[in-house]
């Protein structure tokens, strides 16, 4: 049987009506219309008619959908048949398809008429023009499909067929293809499912939302950033320094309260927290990693440029650093010995400890020293060049010299280490000091 092709003539054909089939020879043509529940005629000439929303054009005694956007246009506005031709010319095929529920022909000798006319030449000219017809199809839904989507509305409340491209989040507006509205009407970037701040996180593989630490990302799942310094921590290995209360509050709440017990310690001074401090182990020694701040009633200061945030630690007088009676070193610490200060110099050189060593170079800081004086601070022990207090009370050497309490002690000589900024040695020095003079203290682990 020969397939029915709805080409721009018979598209001519069925919709040349308008003017031909209106006996007042009116340029309008007022298209019939049908309930859904209602079917069409039977039969159908050269008409145009509308079930619902749904436009149909008959040809050969058949009912044929019109789906294509511009051609419903054309019926609706009933123009003249000029100008329904000026405007088929510049159609391409039109994409229609039969009605779903319009009734077969009836009539035998039309139906036979189709039949007989089927032959071997017109089956192959059938089937290109129906390959034709086909791709042309195809290139029409897409053109409709891109129109739609650039037609669609904007804003809430905007019109057009396509999903709306923009929404209401509070007083805010968002593209739901690339964000959500998230907690507290907060518009948030889209990462797979969830939503995320660009400003503090990071969507990682697999749509993972993850945390902003300096220039690291984390899992706060498993992990959080210290805010002081931009670490990234493991849960597992935060521990809180404080009082119950304090440690009530979460390590997002409390940062300062919370420490890695991996590199840090909190210190106990009478059985109350006082303060976190950092710790490196060199050998079996484990010490401070930053200078004593434990404020004593009496004999401690800050020092120096960094006083207002005692950045060097706390300056302590002599008999304040050698107490026993109310040791300024946290509990399970102690002031170390000259023989423990001789073991870190033996353990950072590999030798015996002697004056000519360069124990010093390794445990200052990388910067504060001066130009050629810095150290590469291999292990983290950041000795800074805080200067020292004299025995007339006078401070002096700031960003020359580092000098630390020493507990060993004989009859009125007083022993202290000295690193300066001229040398890399760590040198271990007694004098008759005053109660005035004033160094800084590192304490060892008992």
């Amino acid at each position: 049987m020969k397939k029915l092709l709805w080409t721009s003539t018979m598209a001519l054909a069925a919709v040349a009506c308008l003017t031909a089939c209106d006996d007042t020879s009116s340029s309008s043509y007022e298209i019939p219309t049908y309930k859904s529940d209602t079917s069409l005629p039977d039969t159908c000439s050269m008409e145009v008619a509308k079930v619902d929303t749904a436009y149909f054009a008959c040809f050969e005694n058949k009912w044929i959908e019109v789906t294509d956007s511009a051609t419903i246009e054309q019926l609706k506005e009933g123009l003249d048949e000029e100008e329904i031709k000026a405007k088929l010319e510049e159609l391409e095929t039109l994409l229609v398809k039969p009605a779903n529920n319009t009734p077969k022909p009836t009539s035998s000798s039309a139906q036979s008429e189709v039949e007989g006319s089927d032959d071997e030449e017109d089956s192959s000219s059938s089937s290109e023009e129906e390959e034709e017809y086909s791709s042309s199809s195809k290139k029409k839904k897409n053109k409709d499909k891109d129109n739609d989507d650039s037609g669609s509305g904007s804003g809430e409340g905007g019109s057009g067929s396509g999903e709306e491209t923009v929404k209401k989040c509070g007083d805010e507006t968002y593209d739901p293809k690339t964000q959500i509205c998230g907690e507290g009407n907060k518009v948030l970037s889209k990462c797979g499912e969830s939503g995320y701040d660009p400003e503090t996180q990071v969507c990682g593989a697999g749509n993972k939302v993850l945390g902003k630490c300096g220039d690291e990302t984390f899992n706060p799942e498993t992990e959080w950033c210290r805010p002081k310094d931009h670490k990234v921590i493991a849960i597992a290995n935060t521990e809180c320094c404080g009082d119950k209360k304090s440690c009530s509050f979460s390590y997002e709440e409390r940062p300062t309260r919370y420490y890695d017990k991996t590199d840090e310690f909190c210190a106990i001074h009478n059985d109350t927290p006082t303060r976190i401090y950092k710790k490196v182990t060199i050998g079996t020694q484990t010490w401070m990693a930053e200078n004593l701040n434990y404020e004593t009633e009496s004999g401690s200061t800050c020092r120096g440029t960094k006083v207002s945030e005692c950045g060097y630690g706390r300056f302590y007088k002599r008999d304040v650093a050698l107490s026993k009676e109310a040791p300024v070193c946290p509990s399970g610490w102690h002031l170390p010995s000259d023989s423990e200060f001789e073991k870190l110099v033996a353990e950072i050189t590999g030798k015996a400890y002697s004056t000519s060593n360069d124990a010093g170079y390794k445990l200052k800081t990388r910067e504060g020293w001066g130009e050629g004086y810095n150290g590469d601070d291999y292990y983290g022990f950041s000795v800074m060049p805080s200067g020292y207090t004299n025995s007339n009370g006078v401070y002096e050497s700031e960003g020359k010299t580092a000098m630390f309490w020493s507990s060993t002690t004989s009859e009125s000589i007083y022993h202290y280490v000295t690193i300066r900024d001229v040398n890399k040695i760590l040198n271990i020095m007694s004098l008759d000091l005053s109660s005035n003079a004033e160094r800084t203290i590192r304490c060892v682990k008992d």
